[in-house]
């Protein structure tokens, strides 16, 4: 096993903050059988749909359904809803009655195909199929499903090469010099890793070298080291992000090093550069443009942090948490999560074409996730991203359909193995009920309000005493922490905590981590570093919204020591009505109180509410 930390089969039992985004997912997206009827229907006979900004053939909406079905499966794989698994076998069975006789499933027809976002589509078609069939319980299915991979790769490889007569893939779209196209990757390597077949891994190898010295040499500018990945040839967050994720793949089947020193170059320049305060990046656009130092601009008035990079990161740095082991990736997991991914989950149901973008001959209606989260002060649901018109005139986003994904992965990251034991990512009220190394069945319940509550009681449950590792995250923004085991101190510092020892049924760990306020100043160099500041209690960011009563545009002074502790902040009771997770109360030096509220709470009123993370300071 080349991987440092590995999934752990197990089983959940999921309350609070993740058990609510689980169920939205679930009831406002997943559980829609003409949605996904929709998505497939786009698949031969191929009927040329208006586009809003391109009239290219098919657009990205060859996307959705596979980009749906990888979220949608890891949700099902936590929650074992039967009712869902259902509705996700018949769609993955009636996506199979679309290939066509030279083995596509694509949304362009033969004399379109492997132009604009053909082969995009394709890659988030095989990927849909490859995560359903981990859940499959029909074996027939899955062998179909596998026959409909390599037919579609075999397809795919007829035409796309560097033998005569073939096209490179690198031209095989107009957009991002083709890096959309090379992002095909992933599933290439995973489909090799399935079957063992040769022409596979040789396919995926020709990629990996088109992005190492083609036209957008992403993989040999990131083994350089050299540059920041918003200076890259190509700097399209999702898609360039999206090759590197194959690459991960890749590197686990050649075990090659230079492609770890690729990843990793890439993931830390990537870290330092362009991740903002709520864990999301690209604050002119979707592409990477040194957003840590750019996040505080207040004359940005064009769209950022676009959730499908939000969803893409969170995935990209599993993967880089799994292959290093270094608790840095998990700690970005969790800001993304509970701050831009929450952030993006329409709960107030607002968000129309009606009221937001009129379109003549589309149908007003509503998305289950926002597309781009403000920093400074901005409204959501300014646009819909990848917005694509469906062929009966209603329409979808590529950020709803990435949307399952991000809850889908975080139970399956919150707890975590390796080779000593168990790993505790992510602290959520619920259990764990996993299989120790020694073969018998154990839970590890976890009693917290976390993100919003500091404390987190966990017991275990197993039949016979045992020997392992629980390896607990503090996180890095914690600056002062207790840990106990049956009440005994512990040591704890920030990063992993192994606790190695024999563990009895009934045994309880106890920790306790950082419940200061802080006023965040801006990196240095940032845009108006001297001028603006946020709120962070833990994990959360809070934001300063009019549907207060507050003026985000207001300068304010909040009293805060030197260390930058907020000096008079109390929280305020909520009752169990209202939209928010936390609201706190915090004294200015004016005499005022500012009130602010947990980010991804805030500004789901699209249409009134104004809103942001950072907010004028006077010092």
């Amino acid at each position: 096993m080349m991987d440092k930390i590995y999934a752990l089969d197990a089983r959940y039992q999921i309350n609070g903050v993740m058990h609510d985004v689980f169920d939205f997912v679930r009831n406002k997206q997943l559980m829609d059988p003409p949605l996904w009827k929709k998505f497939v229907a786009q698949f031969q006979p191929w009927v040329d749909i208006p586009n809003r900004e391109k009239p290219e053939f098919g657009g990205w909406r060859c996307e959705y359904w596979g980009k749906m079905m990888r979220g949608a499966a890891w949700v099902y794989d936590c929650t074992r809803d039967e009712e869902l698994y259902e509705v996700l076998e018949n769609t993955a069975r009636e996506l199979l009655t679309r290939q066509d006789e030279l083995g596509r499933i694509s949304s362009y027809p033969l004399e379109h195909e492997l132009t604009s976002w053909d082969l995009w589509g394709r890659k988030y078609v095989l990927l849909g199929m490859q995560y359903f069939s981990e859940i499959c319980r029909d074996e027939e299915l899955k062998k179909a499903l596998l026959e409909s991979q390599m037919r579609q790769v075999d397809a795919i490889m007829a035409k796309i090469g560097d033998e005569e007569g073939k096209i490179c893939i690198s031209d095989a779209s107009r957009n991002w010099k083709g890096i959309n196209s090379c992002s095909i990757l992933e599933p290439v390597i995973r489909l090799y890793m399935e079957t063992g077949e040769k022409r596979f891994f040789d396919f995926a190898t020709y990629i990996v070298n088109i992005c190492e010295n083609g036209i957008a040499p992403i993989f040999k500018e990131a083994y350089e080291g050299q540059l920041d990945p918003y200076q890259y040839t190509v700097f399209k967050a999702y898609e360039v992000t999206s090759c590197f994720e194959g690459l991960a793949e890749y590197y686990r089947v050649t075990k090659n090093e230079k492609y770890l020193t690729m990843l990793c170059n890439y993931a830390y320049r990537l870290l330092t550069s362009d991740i903002t305060i709520i864990g999301s990046g690209g604050c002119y656009d979707e592409r990477f443009d040194n957003s840590s130092k750019r996040q505080t601009d207040r004359e940005n008035k064009r769209i950022v942090q676009e959730t499908c990079v939000t969803v893409t990161l969170m995935k990209f740095f599993r993967e880089m948490l799994r292959l290093t082991g270094d608790v840095t990736f998990a700690d970005h997991i969790e800001r993304a999560f509970y701050n831009a991914y929450n952030g993006a989950l329409n709960t107030k149901d607002m968000f129309t074409t009606e009221s937001n973008m009129p379109i003549a001959g589309v149908t007003p209606g509503l998305l289950p996730f926002d597309s781009y989260s403000p920093l400074t002060v901005s409204k959501r649901g300014r646009q819909v991203g990848g917005f694509q018109v469906m062929a009966d005139g209603s329409f979808y986003g590529c950020c709803a359909c990435i949307g399952s994904a991000g809850i889908g992965m975080m139970p399956q990251f919150a707890v975590m193995q390796n080779d000593n034991g168990i790993v505790v990512n992510q602290y959520y009220d619920g259990a764990t009920t996993f299989t120790t190394k020694g073969g018998q069945t154990a839970t590890l319940a976890q009693a917290t309000a976390y993100p919003y509550g500091n404390r987190v009681e966990m017991t275990l449950t197993l039949d016979c005493d045992e020997a392992f590792a629980i390896q607990l995250r503090v996180p890095a923004w914690s600056r002062k922490h207790t840990l106990t085991v049956n009440g005994e101190a512990v040591d704890v510092a920030n990063g992993y905590n192994v606790l190695n020892r024999t563990w009895k049924s009934g045994d309880k760990i106890v920790l306790e981590l950082d419940d200061t306020t802080y006023l965040v100043t801006p990196p240095e160099g940032a845009a108006d570093e001297d001028k603006m500041r946020a709120i962070q209690r833990g994990a959360v960011v809070y934001a300063v919204t009019s549907e207060l009563g507050e003026d985000p545009f207001a300068v304010h002074q909040p009293l805060v020591d030197a260390d930058g502790r907020l000096t008079d902040v109390c929280d305020v009771e909520l009752d169990g009505a209202s939209p928010y997770y936390s609201m706190l109360s915090i004294g200015c030096a004016d005499g005022r109180r500012l009130r602010v509220v947990d980010y991804a709470s805030a500004g789901k009123d699209y249409l009134n509410d104004d809103m942001c993370a950072w907010f004028p300071i006077k010092e």
